[in-house]
């Protein structure tokens, strides 16, 4: 999951909500992209 960049990830996230995939895939998604947005967050704090 970490090869894709943050836009794809984001709009691959959409993208499976439009297409009604799996709720565990598309919790999948979610996840990583909170933990993206943590990490860029502490980031920006430190």
């Amino acid at each position: 999951m970490s090869k894709l960049s943050d836009h794809f990830l984001i709009e691959s996230y959409f993208k499976a909500i439009e297409l009604n995939l799996s709720s565990d895939f598309i919790l999948l998604l979610e996840n990583e992209i909170r933990r993206r947005t943590s990490i860029n967050a502490l980031k920006l704090s430190s």
